[in-house]
């Protein structure tokens, strides 16, 4: 089902412009959540990942395939530095 309704917000052809194609993206994205609501609930947990899945990771790669955003390509920026937030009790 999670795939089915990503599929609804595939572009096939994103602009070249990264910030156009990023803004399409999220506008079709946002047109799908409010069309389907439960989105939202399913997002954390762990949906199957699709067909149309992948092509919406390939479409937002392909946004932003030209941006130099400056990256060091030393080892030490090489792995991800994000943390979860941790739970206070």
């Amino acid at each position: 089902m999670h795939d089915a309704v990503v599929e609804e917000t595939l572009a096939g052809e994103v602009p070249g412009d990264w910030r156009e194609a990023l803004r399409m993206i999220a506008r079709y994205n946002r047109a799908a959540v409010l069309r389907h609501p439960w989105l939202i609930a399913r997002r954390d947990t762990g949906c199957p990942i699709g067909p149309a899945s992948l092509k919406r990771m390939d479409e937002s790669a392909a946004a932003v395939r030209e941006l130099d955003a400056g990256r060091d390509p030393s080892p030490r920026h090489s792995r991800s530095e994000f943390r979860a937030p941790r739970r206070h009790h």
